[in-house]
């Protein structure tokens, strides 16, 4: 599998060229899915809509200071 994250993740016909030029499974990843909030909240939707362009904030988010 390969996952597409990133601001142009977002692009939907980047992510139909790669799924039509690769031999492999391709799909967008949200690291934000996991976040627990009603799912038809604004909150949800926005997360939907905007989450795989903020996977470096969200691993950023999960590091310490130590």
């Amino acid at each position: 599998r390969l996952y597409l994250c990133g601001g142009f993740a977002l692009c939907q016909p980047f992510v139909q060229l790669m799924q039509q030029s690769l031999p492999i499974t391709v799909k967008v990843f949200n690291p934000l899915d996991v976040i627990g909030c009603p799912s038809d909240s604004q909150v949800r939707k926005t997360l939907d809509q905007f989450g795989p362009a903020m996977t470096v904030a969200a691993g950023l988010a999960m590091r310490s200071i130590s």
